[in-house]
């Protein structure tokens, strides 16, 4: 097949079955046809991934504080569900810096036990 039919196989693809895509990438990887790889859509799709992790820890890092907020502002309103959820959280968030030195290493880290 000819790098362009490829490319545009590979095109279309990702925008029909995205995990088919994915593992027909994997094998062009794994096969040394690195001409034939949709680098395009592979830029993209790695983009949005450091991105969701981004906005993962944010999204993570606002449900923390919100309670943490209500816990020292509403006490008359605290439930039993606060605590576990913050807890939850935190440990989430310590598994992905865990994976990740990236976001181990954000100033804001440290600021996250009050």
């Amino acid at each position: 097949m000819t790098k362009m039919l490829q490319e545009n196989k590979l095109k279309h693809l990702y925008e029909q079955d995205e995990n088919l895509w994915i593992f027909e990438n994997i094998k062009l990887i794994r096969e040394g046809r690195i001409k034939e790889i949709d680098w395009d859509n592979i830029a993209q799709e790695l983009e949005y991934m450091g991105k969701s992790q981004f906005r993962e820890v944010f999204s993570r890092l606002r449900v923390i504080l919100i309670h943490l907020l209500k816990w020292k502002y509403q006490q008359e309103k605290r439930t039993n569900s606060w605590k576990p959820t913050i807890r939850e959280q935190r440990d989430e968030l310590n598994s992905i810096f865990g994976d990740s030195k990236t976001l181990r290493q954000l100033p804001w880290r440290n600021h996250l036990y009050f």
